[in-house]
């Protein structure tokens, strides 16, 4: 029944994809972010929904008449000459058939991300993408949520099996970067249901986090809800929220999710850790070898790990962190224009933050930039262990954040500022924000 529902919902979209082909990056969206078809038990698990998606939105693209040309946004150039090097690596990598499968899949993650800085037109249509994301990812932030309080957190909340944010640690960074979002939304409706439930899901979405019993998920969440409380308008209720709060969380978990959290202090009695810390040795010592480079995709292997690793007794792993990831695979040129496309990411937010506040229809994304800085802090710290470089949520974002420096650049060009009047509180309703233009 639900590969029916599943399949007769995305086919049921097509005719509007082609008609309007941003509902085509709605349910592309939708589809990687949620991942229903791993929820299926039939045919529809393994159906290509998210390519036959794309396709039919490429077609609906061509004969898209309200394109947007990007301007204004050094984070664009950025993110094409990242592009261009992971494309490179891949052409030089050690294994050619592996990184090539793996350079196929951020490519389909980076033309939908083009598909987005071309179409997202307007305030309208990037809430609406928001809200796709936030209710995809707040399905698995309620349900772990739930599940975490109903068994007191004696078990491990996990992703649908099959996808991208299947591991523990991979949902924990996948709730930790969707919480800021969930905030932004918050903040933009009027109506107090819709706040109530949007309190709620954040309330669950952190037992959820709390629930994937995820170390660099936890640490993450520290890191992003003192930085949360510095980028707030409203500083002094977010802050009163963090101080009743966290000390329920931290109460309510059991003993053996504390024992968990404290390996991260006794590091060098845990396995999994100093698994890490030998997975990092590795990716300096192939580095040395190929400085320009890497291994290029599919670099982490068990050969490998013979020539390079320092510590034979320890089994091999992945890199465990977007960092090593980013170095062992595209080199230490790769792991510079790495760390300046999330640098350029942070500065083009920061610029939006300070530009926005002049124009009174501008001030909603002032807010999502925020946040967007907000949910980038959650990626760099749990990425300091965990490795997802090539994170979907990452790229869409980016793509948000060039889209919306295009539109702030092209209200700067019609060079007349609206006066902000005393009360900003003008909130579009959520029905509005989920709305196309």
């Amino acid at each position: 029944m639900r590969d029916i529902l599943l399949t007769l919902i995305v086919f049921g979209f097509i005719p509007f994809i082609l008609y309007r082909p941003y509902v085509g990056i709605l349910v592309w969206s939708w589809l990687g972010f949620m991942n229903p078809q791993r929820l299926c038990y039939g045919f529809a698990y393994d159906f290509p929904f998210s390519k036959l998606v794309a396709a039919i939105t490429l077609i609906g693209f061509i004969y898209y008449k309200d394109k947007i040309i990007p301007k204004g946004s050094g984070l664009l150039w950025m993110l094409v000459i990242y592009t261009l090097w992971v494309s490179i690596t891949t052409m030089t990598a050690i294994y050619p058939d592996d990184a090539m499968y793996e350079w196929e899949k951020i490519i389909k993650i980076l033309m939908g991300v083009g598909l987005i800085i071309f179409m997202a037109s307007d305030k309208n249509k990037v809430n609406a993408l928001v809200a796709v994301i936030v209710l995809s990812l707040g399905y698995y932030g309620l349900k772990g949520g739930v599940f975490t309080v109903l068994t007191a957190g004696s078990y491990r909340v996990w992703g649908p099996a099959g996808s991208f944010i299947a591991d523990n640690n991979a949902l924990g960074l996948a709730l930790v970067m969707t919480l800021p979002l969930m905030w932004y939304l918050y903040t933009q409706v009027q109506k107090k249901i819709y706040k109530n439930l949007a309190f709620a899901l954040m309330v669950s979405t952190a037992f959820a986090i709390l629930g994937t019993q995820s170390r660099g998920g936890f640490l993450a969440l520290m890191a992003m809800t003192a930085f949360l409380v510095m980028k707030s308008k409203a500083k002094f209720k977010v802050a009163a929220i963090v101080i009743i709060m966290a000390p329920l969380l931290y109460i309510f978990m059991p003993q053996s999710w504390h024992d968990r959290m404290d390996t991260i202090k006794n590091y060098e009695q845990d396995e999994s850790a100093m698994m890490r810390i030998n997975a990092w040795e590795y990716s300096i010592n192939l580095a040395s070898d190929y400085p320009i480079a890497g291994g290029g995709y599919g670099a982490f292997s068990q050969e490998l790990f013979s020539v390079y690793s320092e510590r034979p007794e320890v089994p091999w792993t992945g890199p465990h962190s977007i960092y090593f990831e980013s170095l062992a695979e595209h080199g230490w040129v790769g792991l510079t224009f790495f760390i300046l496309l999330l640098f350029g990411l942070y500065r083009a937010m920061s610029r939006i933050i300070k530009t926005a506040p002049k124009y009174q229809d501008m001030l909603w994304m002032r807010d999502l930039a925020a946040m967007i800085q907000v949910s980038l802090v959650g990626y760099m710290v749990a990425g300091l262990f965990l490795e997802m470089a090539k994170f979907d949520l990452l790229y869409v974002l980016i793509g948000i954040a060039i889209a919306m420096t295009t539109l702030l650049h092209k209200r700067q060009m019609l060079e007349t500022e609206i006066p902000i009047q005393a009360d900003d509180k003008m909130m579009p309703d959520m029905t509005m924000a989920m709305t196309s233009k």
